[in-house]
């Protein structure tokens, strides 16, 4: 490529030496059948175009710890290896790593989790670390993710983090490798763009992090504690005994006079302000639990217990618990419950509301749905994580977020069905519903709440719902 003006080639004074080596991305594999050579890396593959005694010992080289050095010129779009452009276009597609190093130091290794950009130099006049940019330890090292790049930063050390990502210390070749990378950034482009604006770095990376996106090995239901703990059962250890069973409820009942799906989808609405001077009641609370929340079957494949609710949820491993925050409903004291969905009955968490974390819950959920009277029950969603996590990676904490939301529509329209009142609350304090039931934190706390009662005289239907 011609040098230009604006396509300067690198001519920092630590590039002469510094160095550029390739090698396989992680969990590649060569498949041979033949005559044919097939590189594999789930859920992708490239069949090589021709297989000889020279290709054989690049890819040996190239999966070898050493890898191969390139030519840095190869940043400026410039050849890899002499004789053959196997390695350029396997950089191209996304196949090979890239480590840099100056003198004797290593200083990072660029981890493919797509194709990257064209291979181009670019001059910004005084580059920054992204935003989005979040390192996290590893077991090589530190590992620098930006989510919005087409690869991850692997580097041995903090010294070396610092130095490549700071400046002073950085030569020429390493910054237009991280330029390349997304790493760093014209500040400009991520402070006048909304597409960038409109993400913290903590929910660019936890979208990321719970979709495929490329990266190797330990993603979705690996079942990985398995031989290490023992599964968490469908029930809590050491819950407190029911003390309050619902009445049985007839379906019979139920179906006759429920609404339509159509009916009960156009009619749903959020309904935050509730009548005191007729509550919800103890029968209609627990027709409401039965129709939502109740556990309908449990059974037991290969040691791990499994059920089912009337909601859908992922593997039916069910971990959502539900703790009900009694205000105000007939035949029912007030305080902090947990529902049982195998006995179909509550058991006390916390009697009365003078506990200061209780009473500081039952202020949030008025503060968070912005009105002035405090509902008559707040549900609490809480679930216990080891349920889910113990099986999946990467993906668990996002599959429990999209069952608490499949979980609230069942229970807007059953609310819908029954005439009461809903709300779903957007935030919650994880940290009071962790003191005031004593759960630890790691192990069980809610991550969505909706509100449920008696509809207020004066709400009325909106054409627009809430």
């Amino acid at each position: 490529m011609p040098e230009t003006a604006t396509a300067p080639r690198l001519t920092s004074p630590a590039r002469s030496s510094a160095s550029l080596r390739l090698g396989l991305a992680p969990d590649v594999w060569l498949a041979r059948d033949a005559g044919r050579a097939v590189l594999v890396r789930w859920p992708r593959s490239r069949t090589l175009a021709r297989w000889d005694a020279a290709t054989e010992e690049l890819l040996t080289r190239l999966g070898s710890p050493e890898g191969v050095e390139a030519d840095p010129g190869l940043l400026d779009g410039g050849p890899a290896l002499p004789g053959t452009d196997l390695p350029e276009q396997l950089l191209d597609d996304g196949w090979l790593t890239v480590t840099v190093g100056t003198g004797s130091a290593h200083g990072f290794t660029v981890l493919p989790r797509r194709r990257p950009p064209h291979r181009r130099p670019r001059s910004v006049p005084q580059p920054h670390l992204s935003r989005h940019a979040v390192l996290v330890p590893a077991d090589d090292g530190w590992r620098l993710e930006a989510p919005h790049s087409w690869c991850d930063l692997r580097f041995p050390d903090l010294e070396q983090t610092h130095r490549c990502l700071e400046g002073p210390g950085r030569t020429g070749l390493e910054e237009q490798l991280l330029l390349w990378c997304g790493v760093l950034v014209d500040p400009r482009e991520e402070r006048e763009d909304l597409g960038h604006r409109q993400w913290s770095a903590h929910e660019l990376w936890f979208h990321e992090r719970s979709r495929r996106y490329g990266r190797e090995r330990g993603f979705g239901g690996t079942f990985w504690a398995r031989g290490a703990f023992p599964p968490p059962p469908l029930r809590p250890d050491g819950a407190a005994a029911v003390t309050v069973r619902f009445d049985p409820v007839d379906p019979a009942t139920i179906g006759a006079r429920s609404l339509s799906l159509h009916r009960a989808l156009e009619d749903r609405r959020s309904v935050r302000r509730h009548d005191d001077e007729a509550p919800l009641d103890r029968h209609r609370l627990g027709e409401f639990l039965h129709r939502t929340a109740r556990l309908r079957l449990a059974q037991e494949v290969d040691g791990v217990e499994y059920g089912s609710k009337p909601y859908p949820s992922g593997g039916s491993v069910y971990e959502t618990e539900l703790y009900l925050l009694v205000r105000r409903v007939q035949g029912l004291s007030p305080g902090l419950w947990r529902y049982d969905p195998a006995e179909h009955g509550l058991a006390p968490v916390r009697e009365g509301l003078g506990h200061p974390d209780v009473a500081a819950l039952l202020r949030e959920a008025a503060h968070s749905s912005t009105v002035d009277a405090p509902p008559q029950v707040t549900v609490l969603m809480a679930p216990r994580f080891g349920r889910i996590l113990w099986k999946y990676e990467q993906m668990g904490y996002a599959v429990m977020l999209k069952h608490v939301g499949v979980l609230m529509q069942t229970m807007y329209l059953v609310a819908t069905d029954m005439g009461l009142a809903a709300c779903a609350i957007g935030s919650g304090d994880s940290d009071l519903f962790s003191r005031a039931t004593g759960l630890d934190p790691l192990e069980c706390t809610s991550v969505g709440e909706l509100l449920l009662g008696t509809p207020h005289p004066d709400e009325r239907f909106q054409e627009r719902p809430a």
